[in-house]
């Protein structure tokens, strides 16, 4: 409801900000009376939304669990989630079976019968691989 509530007054233009235990509309101009109603009503439920959303976040984010949060950079967040570390490395990589090398299809990309380097566990030595062995056909595409 409190979501709902913050979009509806968003896509009016709308700008809610929270200023200690009181909330800042701007323009106040352009709240509809019902939804001023609305907004008293569940202005402790609004605060808390506000209060918990990063300042880099759009109006738009909101948290589906304690620290997990939706970001919508087309609504103008500017939050960047950390990404995840790698969780393959090479002793534990079941694809080559630590290796380091796979003749299997999704490796060699079928472009030689030769094992080519891990896509799981090699992606750096794979992608140089990758360049070096592009067909030509492929490198003549990029340069028309």
């Amino acid at each position: 409801m409190t979501c709902e509530l913050l979009e509806e007054l968003k896509a009016i233009g709308v700008e809610v900000i929270p200023q200690g235990e009181n909330l800042a509309i701007r323009p106040a101009s352009k709240v509809p009376p019902e939804l001023k109603e609305r907004l008293r009503a569940h202005k402790a439920e609004v605060l808390a939304v506000l209060k918990a959303r990063p300042a880099t976040c759009a109006a738009t984010c909101y948290e589906i669990e304690p620290g997990r949060w939706v970001h919508r950079p087309w609504d103008g967040c500017t939050t960047i989630p950390k990404p995840k570390a790698a969780t393959i490395s090479k002793a534990d990589c079941a694809h080559c079976s630590c290796t380091g090398e796979c003749p299997c299809p999704a490796c060699n990309l079928r472009r030689t019968g030769k094992p080519a380097p891990c896509l799981m566990c090699q992606s750096e030595k794979r992608q140089v691989w990758l360049a070096a062995t592009r067909p030509e056909h492929e490198a003549t595409a990029w340069t028309q």
